[in-house]
């Protein structure tokens, strides 16, 4: 099934229930009660209990902490009392596989769980969830899916190629309608810790809001976190977007997570997110996000979404300008030291690895040209470079293990030499050191370069 960008949240929730209702009768005539329960709550009485236990197993939700604190309540909470709700949303952070399980969760204002737990699957290719009859005696609910994802960057084959977890926390007094995306989950992981220290349910979910923002430059985002998409036409969805690209730096090593858990997220800690900046919107990496965004059904966006990714990573780095005047030029990027980057005359590089750096400071302070000479590299740790002839041409040349050790390149003009490194002897042939006996060193020199 798929829904148009054209089609309103109502109307999708609104079709899509009725097409689950009729996937969920078709599977009772099919005797598989186990689909049938999907969309069913389990009622926290000892048999639930059993069965929320055996089956979530693997949710890193079910050990959230319980820090009950009667001093953290919120203005708008008046107590316990029964509500009925239809919960819709849309799961967007590349595109999880249709059929993917939504898990929502009811919980009191410390996060503790209360035992009320609700099932359903990804309706369709667009991410859209829904969950109807959903009775809670709380207005706190955490939601999470767990599965197989594409991601916008990079390329897709006939299945996905990722596995992770997206989560929410959400006030249900402030709408039935409750987004997953990468900003919720950011918000999300980092939560509990600021209901341990003593805030408010809504106070840690805006303080988070706040905190996330700011840091991403997401300056003009009035919306938050759990009612922003990437298929319905929002105004402010291109930071979405542009977030999900910033976080698949990680789809590789799986440690997104674990970046989450740091004490602190600052420009430094989060110094791959810049990087990601720098390869998306300069074309070295993530090539596909125009391809990947429009299968998923981002169309509206992509261009919003690159100019905020540029943004981001002029930003960040805060290079300033690069033109003929500054060519050559190299400076470390404002957030972190050890991100280096040089002015090519026309736009900043990063180098693909350290001897780039080395030879523009060789070339334009001049090292040791005198035959054979070794100078030590300024920015790849413990290397040295000679100036010598390759392919006919004068270059910059990186010396080799034995060259290192004696302190002295073999070249044209250090022909006939002999040198000592370790317990071996090498002698100058011009072009390489051969190594010899070491009588024939004890013979013909007193260090290496220096005949008796």
């Amino acid at each position: 099934m798929t829904i148009g960008k054209n089609f309103t949240t109502k109307i999708a929730s609104a079709f899509v229930t009725f097409t689950l209702a009729s996937f969920f009768m078709c599977s009772c005539s099919e005797s598989t009660p186990e689909k049938v329960n999907l969309v069913e709550p389990i009622p926290s009485d000892s048999t639930a209990t059993d069965v929320k236990d055996s089956a979530d197993t693997t949710s890193k939700k079910d050990s959230i902490p319980n820090t009950p604190d009667s001093s953290k309540t919120d203005s708008a909470e008046t107590g316990p009392i029964e509500t009925t709700h239809t919960v819709v949303g849309y799961l967007n952070r590349g595109q999880y596989a249709w059929g993917t399980e939504v898990v929502l969760r009811e919980l009191d204002s410390n996060l503790a769980q209360t035992g009320v737990v609700y099932r359903t699957l990804i309706a369709d290719s667009l991410g859209l969830y829904v969950i109807p009859d959903v009775k809670l005696t709380q207005p706190y609910v955490h939601i999470e899916a767990v599965g197989s994802y594409n991601t916008v960057c990079y390329e897709i084959d006939n299945r996905p190629e990722y596995f992770t977890g997206t989560e929410t926390y959400a006030d249900i007094r402030k709408g039935d309608t409750i987004n997953l995306n990468v900003l919720t989950h950011m918000q999300a992981r980092r939560l509990p810790r600021y209901i341990e220290q003593g805030y408010s349910f809504d106070s840690a979910m805006a303080t988070l809001q706040s905190e996330i923002s700011a840091l991403l430059m997401l300056d003009t985002l009035h919306t938050e976190f759990n009612k922003l998409n990437l298929v319905t036409e929002q105004s402010e969805s291109f930071y979405l977007l542009g977030a999900t690209i910033l976080s698949e730096v990680h789809s590789f090593s799986g440690d997104f997570d674990g970046l989450l858990a740091l004490e602190s997220l600052n420009d430094s800690t989060t110094s791959s997110f810049w990087y990601q900046a720098y390869n998306a919107s300069t074309g070295r990496d993530c090539w596909k996000i125009t391809e990947n965004s429009r299968k998923f059904g981002y169309h509206y966006i992509i261009t919003g979404a690159k100019k905020y990714l540029e943004q981001v990573w002029e930003t960040k780095f805060d290079l300033g300008e690069c033109s003929v005047a500054n060519k050559n030029e190299i400076k470390s990027a404002a957030f972190n030291s050890k991100y280096v980057m040089y002015c090519d005359s026309a736009k900043w590089q990063y180098p693909h690895d350290c001897s780039v750096l080395d030879k523009i400071v060789l070339d334009t302070t001049v090292g040791d040209t005198i035959a054979g000479h070794l100078t030590e590299a300024p920015y790849c740790k413990d290397t040295y470079y000679y100036w010598g002839t390759f392919q006919g041409e004068y270059s910059w040349l990186e010396a080799d293990n034995i060259e290192t050790g004696l302190k002295l390149a073999c070249v044209k003009e250090t022909r006939g030499l002999y040198g000592k490194s370790g317990k071996k002897c090498y002698y100058c042939d011009g072009s390489y050191w051969l190594e010899k006996d070491m009588t024939e060193c004890d013979e013909h020199i007193v260090s290496a370069g220096q005949t008796n």
